[in-house]
């Protein structure tokens, strides 16, 4: 190999590496400034939580309220239908129904339609007294008056739940495929 080809392979063998250097070097330093970035972004996050700790467990015991803790879904359910049901007992209403929407119930949600008859004054006192169930929050209402029955009502809610976590078990799903019995024929 001649002296002149010796020097240009040097040359770009020195090209190469600077250029890998400087590749390592950019990264290196995006690497560095990501890092720095999460830190200070945590560091910010740890001094806002220290200064605001109480207001956030408040903002949060205040929040759960929201929720009723159940076991499952069933045991919730019937717990909220017996407390209504009790209610419903107090204020005097008749004909008290409750019926669930499974199909339509997300993992914290279970839309409920209740529908009783009774006087106004029952009425709107168990309209009112729902306020202490915050877990209830109601989506619609329908109030039907007459001189001789009273008032007709239906009410749409949403028993909001959050289901204890079992020591050593996953969270079951809240939908499962409904599969047909052989009774039920083959789907078209």
């Amino acid at each position: 190999m001649s002296r002149m080809n010796q020097l240009w392979m040097a040359t770009v063998v020195m090209w190469l590496i600077a250029v890998g250097l400087t590749c390592w070097n950019v990264s290196t330093i995006e690497a560095v400034a990501l890092a720095r970035d999460q830190n200070e972004r945590l560091r910010k996050e740890m001094m806002f939580h220290r200064q605001y700790i109480s207001k956030l467990e408040s903002v949060r015991q205040t929040a759960d309220t929201f929720f009723l803790p159940v076991d499952s879904l069933k045991l919730g359910f019937l717990g909220v239908q017996s407390e209504l049901q009790s209610l419903a007992a107090v204020f005097g209403l008749e004909n008290f129904k409750i019926t669930r929407q499974m199909g339509q119930a997300t993992p914290e949600q279970l839309p409920l339609t209740v529908a009783f008859k009774g006087t106004l004054e029952g009425v709107m006192q168990f309209l009112f007294s729902l306020r202490e169930y915050p877990y209830l929050p109601i989506d619609h209402t329908r109030i039907k008056l007459s001189m001789e029955r009273g008032a007709e009502v239906t009410i749409d809610l949403a028993l909001q739940f959050r289901l204890n976590p079992v020591e050593g078990f996953a969270s079951p799903p809240l939908q499962t495929t409904r599969y047909l019995l052989p009774s039920e024929g083959s789907p078209s």
